[in-house]
């Protein structure tokens, strides 16, 4: 399906209604991507000559609301990221068997702040990419089909080497450095300073607090990013960094995602294992059960 829109995009076509009733599947299992008959013509000049007809889909009415871009909707001109807002809403519907929004339009979905929820199976960078895919802003959006792709896509094997030797140079470091700051703690103990909170700041970790307990009842924990349990108990923390309640919240996640580690774990499917269990770290590094279980599957 990119390669078909990234061909149409060279020859300057925006497919304009790109949605799953326009892809098929042929009998010898080739993908093809049909109706182009209300695609827009971009990047046109004045040397087309001014008699030139253009068919634009927003014009026409045609579109297809759940997978039309926000600046289609609004009737903007046409542009190649209208259809990589399109073609994330089909990927996001393949790999997880629903629509990022719920089927409705960018424009109703900005108005209820809806925010797509991660798929598991993805890892972050992927999911990363996914996401810019499905910016609601056109600035934000992937620039071109080959930006999502390489965003989604998997990496070589040379970039697997070079991450490799990063890491042990790294790790080599972190250990260094680890030892430095080890010693210098155990010279002195941390002393906890309280501090005086005014009222607005202490409805505002109220706010916070509440926030955060929605997000770990849906399921978002530590995305999306701006909108998660974790970074709502992280705000709390800066305005009160002893806060007790916050910190509890953040070893709740930590505990989950070693749950969902576990599940994974017994179902023997390792690497989405070890994925929750390096998510779980990245909220608290020094859980000890996520720790326990990294060894277990690293030893594995």
């Amino acid at each position: 399906m990119a390669e078909a829109l990234a061909h149409a995009h060279k020859k300057n076509i925006v497919h304009s209604d790109f949605k799953p009733g326009n892809v098929f599947v042929g009998d010898d299992g080739e993908i093809r991507v049909l109706d182009f008959g209300i695609a827009c013509a971009i990047g046109r000049s004045e040397k087309d000559g001014h008699d030139a007809t253009i068919f634009n889909a927003r014009s026409l009415g045609a579109m297809t609301p759940a997978y039309a871009s926000l600046e289609q909707l609004q009737n903007s001109d046409p542009d190649p990221r209208d259809d990589i807002y399109a073609l994330a809403c089909i990927t996001y519907e393949l790999l997880s068997g629903k629509h990022p929004f719920g089927r409705l339009s960018a424009e109703k979905a900005i108005e209820v702040n809806l925010q797509p929820k991660p798929i598991a199976q993805l890892k972050r960078r992927q999911w990363k990419g996914l996401q810019k895919a499905l910016a609601f802003k056109q600035a934000q959006r992937s620039l071109s089909i080959d930006e999502f792709l390489a965003a989604i896509g998997p990496h070589t094997s040379v970039y697997y080497g070079l991450w490799s030797t990063a890491l042990f140079i790294a790790c080599l470091i972190g250990l260094n450095v680890y030892w430095t700051l080890n010693e210098k703690q155990t010279a002195s103990e941390v002393v906890k300073v309280a501090v005086e909170l005014n009222p607005e700041q202490l409805q505002k970790i109220k706010d916070l607090l509440e926030l955060a307990d929605i997000h770990f009842d849906v399921g978002y924990l530590t995305a999306p990013t701006g909108s998660n349990a974790f970074w709502a108990y992280q705000e709390v923390l800066k305005i009160d960094p002893y806060n007790k309640a916050a910190m509890d919240g953040i070893n709740k996640i930590a505990d989950t995602l070693e749950q969902q580690a576990w599940e994974f774990y017994e179902k023997n499917d390792r690497s989405e294992a070890l994925k929750k269990v390096q998510e779980g770290l990245e909220v608290n590094p020094v859980h000890k059960g996520l720790q326990s279980l990294r060894e277990k599957l690293r030893f594995n």
